[in-house]
């Protein structure tokens, strides 16, 4: 088994290379061509993965959608997911001008991020092209510091975290990460933080309910906001027509006269509306819904869940 995850990781290896070379040449029309491809692909030869895709649909919508509307939704996951990793590599060359030409700031972007001085945590979550958020706000002057969670192959890790920092984006390591984003906030700087990922209760995590069903989420974001009376909002970059992207902005209620724990819950809240709005650009192959909470017998939990 071991040798086996070498020869996986050593494969991932050489494609991210080749990716690395060859996706930034492509013009965006065979981009967009082969992200369709490569998701229609990841549906069809990926089981597993749609399998977990299903579980949390069900857990989400139970029987309020219909099997069609699922497989639906999954589809588009899949293409969405391919379209990110390729625009990784492919907004890494002539980045400023891509970025000009192919991202609109919708204004409650532009309200609400570039207009407002003073400490800032910007939230988001795996929908939409979420990479591309980042890379924006640091060529547009406003740089911001964010936590990248180690990947679990090494060289993959790297080379991801290198196109992400070629365009001056300051990418902290999840080890000590929260004392160095209290300094920037304190400074007045913004940071930004995935919210939407599993974070034990050793590591830092609290359990809050996401479509009704408790998961643990990191409290880092409402516990900065507090820190340092920064504001909260959730940003979110949606694909348009022609290989173009659009970014958003929604304000959050203030943060003045809440708890740690009631800043997460309402992150987490605000962050299901927008999936709710966009179910199609949300990842739902990732195990949301893997860790049950003490005292669950977790008989409402999907087929992958950890006890």
């Amino acid at each position: 088994m071991h040798a086996l995850k070498k020869i996986r990781w050593l494969g991932e290896a050489f494609f991210l290379l080749l990716g690395f070379v060859l996706i930034p040449i492509l013009p965006r029309v065979l981009v967009l061509g082969l992200a369709n491809l490569l998701g229609a692909l990841g549906y069809g030869l990926s089981g597993k993965l749609r399998r977990i895709a299903h579980a949390n649909l069900d857990v989400a919508y139970g029987d309020d959608l219909s099997p069609e509307r699922k497989s639906e939704i999954v589809r588009s996951s899949f293409k969405t997911f391919a379209l990110v990793t390729l625009d990784l590599f492919w907004f890494s060359l002539f980045t400023g001008r891509r970025i000009r030409k192919y991202v609109d700031v919708d204004p409650s972007f532009q309200q609400l991020y570039f207009d407002r001085p003073g400490p800032f945590v910007f939230i988001a979550a795996h929908l939409g092209n979420w990479e591309i958020m980042g890379q924006i706000a640091t060529l547009s002057g406003d740089p911001i510091s964010s936590v990248a969670k180690p990947l679990k192959n090494r060289f993959a890790d790297v080379v991801v975290n290198r196109l992400r920092r070629s365009t001056g984006q300051v990418i902290q390591q999840s080890s000590g990460a929260l004392r160095e984003l209290l300094r920037v906030l304190k400074a007045g700087g913004k940071v930004g933080l995935v919210m939407d990922q599993n974070t034990r209760v050793e590591s830092g995590g609290l359990f809050v309910n996401f479509w009704g069903l408790p998961v643990p989420v990191s409290k880092a974001p409402a516990f900065l906001a507090l820190q340092t009376k920064g504001n909260v909002s959730i940003g979110y970059c949606l694909p348009q027509e022609k290989g173009r992207y659009r970014i958003y902005m929604d304000a959050l209620p203030s943060f003045e006269k809440v708890t740690v724990e009631e800043g997460t819950a309402l992150i987490l809240a605000e962050i299901e509306k927008v999936i709710r709005k966009y179910p199609g650009q949300w990842l739902w192959m990732y195990k949301r819904w893997k860790h049950v909470p003490e005292g669950d017998d977790g008989a409402r939990y999907p087929f992958y869940k950890r006890m």
